[in-house]
Parts: C-alpha cells; sequence; structure tokens
C-alpha cells in the first residue's frame, strides 16, 4: 500500500471515518509507515515483492500471512466476535455487515468460520474476507502445517486461509 493509489483512498477514508475507520476497533498495516492523517500511522511490516499471477492478480499471500502475523501477536482481536480484512479499494459498509452477521449468526460466534462473500470455489475473495476471532485462533496455532501443506505464493491470500 506505500505506492499508488492506495494511499490518498486509504486518507480519505480516514477523515471520513469511513470503511474500516468506522469499526469498532481497526488497523491500517503496510510495507511501510504511512501517515494516513488525523494522527493515524500505518503500522509497518516486513514484506516482499508481489508477483501477478497467471489470473493477473497480484501473488501476495506472503505479505498477507505476515500482516495476519502482526494482527495475532498484538492479541487484540480476541476481544471481538468478528475479524475483518478489507483491501484499501474495497467498498465496505460496517454497519450492514454488523447488520448481515446478526441475522446469519445470533449472538456471538462459538465456533472458528468465515463468511462466505462470494458463490464461487472456496465462497471467499480477498477483498473481504471475515472470521470469527475463534477461526483466527485456529489459524494461529495450525499454520505451520497450513505452510507444510500449502505454497503461500502458489494462490492468492483467500484460498490460502480458507
Amino acid at each position: 500500500m506505500p505506492s499508488g493509489y492506495e494511499p490518498d483512498l486509504v486518507r480519505a477514508q480516514v477523515a471520513k471515518k469511513a470503511g474500516v475507520f468506522a469499526c469498532n476497533a481497526y488497523a491500517a498495516l503496510s510495507v511501510a509507515e504511512i501517515d494516513l492523517g488525523d494522527g493515524i500511522i500505518s503500522t509497518a511490516f516486513t514484506g516482499q515483492q508481489s508477483n501477478t499471477g497467471s489470473w493477473g492478480s497480484w501473488l501476495n499471500t506472503e505479505n498477507f500471512l505476515r500482516a495476519w502475523d502482526v494482527i495475532i501477536a498484538d492479541g487484540g482481536y480476541r476481544g471481538f466476535d468478528w475479524i475483518v480484512k478489507v483491501d484499501p479499494d474495497c467498498v465496505f459498509f460496517p454497519n450492514r455487515l454488523r447488520t448481515h452477521l446478526a441475522a446469519k449468526v445470533p449472538g456471538h460466534p462459538q465456533k472458528p468460520m468465515y463468511i462466505k462473500n462470494c458463490p464461487k470455489d472456496i465462497g471467499m475473495l480477498g477483498s473481504i474476507e471475515i472470521f470469527s476471532h475463534q477461526a483466527l485462533d485456529i489459524y494461529n496455532t495450525r499454520k505451520a502445517e497450513c505452510y507444510d501443506k500449502l505454497h503461500p505464493n502458489d494462490s492468492g491470500e483467500d484460498g490460502f486461509i480458507k
């Protein structure tokens, strides 16, 4: 996110308290520290150069997994029922998601789960990913197994994390 159109897009979201910045809590992560305005500076993590896959999308799974490691290490996600990852250019309305989740999973999620966001294949596209905090805990305890069986740079982040 440190270059291109994304920093300005995120700054506009910060200024309007829109997208993830309208959530109960949020984190902005990038491979570089970026001043996003209103006192918000992205958390930097060590990333790597991404390449495009044969289907034209970015093979940036490793960077997203490193970002998840930052979230997991912080541990604050455990205080929430749901963890939502959105790309900077994803149109996201937290209040609409809250209403949808309350209807789909009344009360609080009691088990590891993710929310399908499309009807194709695994039911999830990476522009928005929604997990119960239990699902993120399961990923954390089993991520070494995932790395052994899967190859992060052979698929998109959505396919790997599913």
